[in-house]
């Protein structure tokens, strides 16, 4: 049984396909309607990706630079949307290609989880200042978001900092 191309784009799965194989369509990612963690409240792609990296990736040299094997990001893809709660120790794979994978979703999403004119606030300002002033402007850009947005990039930025 063949799917047509409206039946591919309605899939219930909760990340969604990320691309309509017919007709070689992106397809976006609607973050609210990604299926959330019980704990932090932020869409669970996000979290098992950040969780494996920081487990088994911090000390790669050029984690976010260098990309992961397509094959290996591929497989991370899919079985997040197979099933949200799978387990990525699972596929024995190095750090590198779930940080692509982590890269690749954040990219289908529909929308920014920081707008520019937030991340315009923001870019200018040096580590330093942002230390010296408590993070403040950091914090006044992300309360302007939505509660998931804010969780989302609290969590993000947690990560890399």
């Amino acid at each position: 049984m063949t799917s047509t191309p409206s039946q591919t784009q309605q899939t219930t799965f909760p990340l969604t396909s990320l691309e309509n194989s017919y007709h070689h369509v992106p397809i976006r990612l609607v973050l609210s309607r990604c299926l959330l963690s019980n704990v932090l409240g932020i869409p669970l792609f996000i979290e098992k990706c950040i969780l494996y990296i920081e487990e088994h990736g911090l000390s790669t040299e050029g984690l976010y630079r260098i990309s992961g094997y397509k094959n290996q990001v591929e497989l991370v893809i899919n079985k997040l949307i197979q099933d949200p709660n799978y387990d990525l120790n699972l596929l024995q794979i190095p750090a590198s290609a779930v940080a692509t994978a982590f890269k690749d979703m954040m990219r289908k999403l529909n929308e920014p989880i920081l707008s520019l004119e937030q991340f315009d606030d923001c870019q200018t300002l040096t580590i330093d200042q942002l230390r010296e002033q408590n993070f403040s402007p950091l914090k006044k850009a992300l309360l302007r978001t939505s509660d998931l947005k804010y969780r989302t990039n609290k969590f993000i930025f947690k990560h890399l900092y």
